[in-house]
This record gives structure tokens, C-alpha cells and sequence, in this order.
């Protein structure tokens, strides 16, 4: 099966092992484990904000699991700025301080605020700007699109473990749902 954007996806399992081949600045975690979660998720997802607390609370719980978040921007303009930024900082080592920030704001996002962001964490707005478009970036994003369209993930945030897809659940998960389905945990019998 040939791929669009310069990448060729020949079977799942490919897909997969592109899923996961990820920068380790963009990684919680160790750099392998057995037990992986990758995370496509959207900047302007407000479930995947709900989500990333949970993500956090499983590494601190679990440290032996690698998680991946791959940006997978879908909700417009703004998430793709945001993704560009996401991806530009991980290059400067500050991915997480950025996830951090622009995650923990409860406020709308605008230019001044995303500007103020990135000087809080120790990085210039102009040069972001033109970062946020480099041939890393890029890579990254086409790799994720592709993957995404490979795996039939049309939404966010998307949980992927092994090869296994879970669409993150109509209602509010908890951290025992991220356990079970990296079987951590017994899942709990459907009721």
C-alpha cells in the first residue's frame, strides 16, 4: 500500500511501530517498555484537556509506561499553530512545558496569550513562528496524518495500545479505564 505524503505504510503493524517512533522529548516515560500508550490528540479537543490530567496521573502511578502524545491538530487554525508550536518546542527540549501551559490554560487561546506562553517557558514568539513551519515539524505532522488515516483515526484524543484503537469514552474516564486497557488493571465487566 503506497502512502501519501512521502510515507509508505505497508501493513499494521508499520503503522504501529510508526506511531510510536516519536522523539523522546515528546515522550513520558521511559524511552521503551512493554507497555505503551500513544495519544493522538488535538490542542482544541476539550476532551483531550480533560484527558491530559489522566496522562499525567498514570505516569506519575505507572513510570514504566512510555506515552506518546502525537499532535494531531483537526479543530482548525488554532490547533494547527498550536500543534506547529508543540512540535517546534519539542525540538528545544520544552515540549512539555508547553503542553503544560497551553493545556492548563482555561482560558480562549489568542496570539497574546499563546505569545505570553512561549515567553513563559523560555521561548521567542518570532522565532516560533518560523520554527513551528520547519521540515521537523512538518515530518512530524505529515507522519501522524498519515498514520491516523492508516489506522482509521478520524478523532481525538485516540488511545492506542498495541494493536488496539479506544476512542476516548462519551463519558468521563478515569485512570482505572487508562490501566485497564493497557492491562494494568482487570477492566471492569460492562454492566
Amino acid at each position: 500500500m503506497s502512502g501519501f505524503l512521502g510515507y509508505n505504510m505497508h501493513s499494521v503493524s508499520q503503522a504501529y511501530s510508526s506511531a510510536t517512533d516519536t522523539p523522546q522529548s515528546m515522550v513520558m516515560g521511559p524511552e521503551t517498555s512493554d507497555k505503551e500508550l500513544v495519544v493522538f490528540f488535538d490542542y482544541g479537543c476539550p476532551a483531550c484537556h480533560t484527558a491530559y490530567p489522566l496522562l499525567k496521573r498514570l505516569h506519575k502511578d505507572e513510570p514504566d509506561v512510555r506515552i506518546v502524545l502525537r499532535p494531531f491538530p483537526r479543530m482548525g487554525p488554532m490547533s494547527n499553530k498550536l500543534a506547529g508550536f508543540a512540535l517546534a518546542a519539542a525540538e528545544k527540549d520544552k515540549f512539555w512545558d508547553f503542553n503544560n501551559a497551553v493545556i492548563g490554560n482555561d482560558d480562549a487561546l489568542n496570539e497574546a496569550k499563546i505569545e505570553r506562553i512561549l515567553l513563559d517557558i523560555g521561548l521567542n514568539p518570532a522565532n516560533m513562528e518560523k520554527e513551528s513551519d520547519s521540515e521537523f515539524v512538518r515530518e512530524q505532522l505529515d507522519k501522524t496524518f498519515e498514520v491516523a488515516r492508516f489506522l482509521n483515526i478520524g478523532g481525538t484524543p485516540t488511545f492506542v495500545v498495541g494493536r488496539e484503537i479506544h476512542i476516548y469514552p462519551a463519558e468521563d474516564p478515569t485512570l482505572n479505564d487508562l490501566k485497564g486497557i493497557l492491562g494494568l488493571i482487570e477492566k471492569e465487566p460492562a454492566s
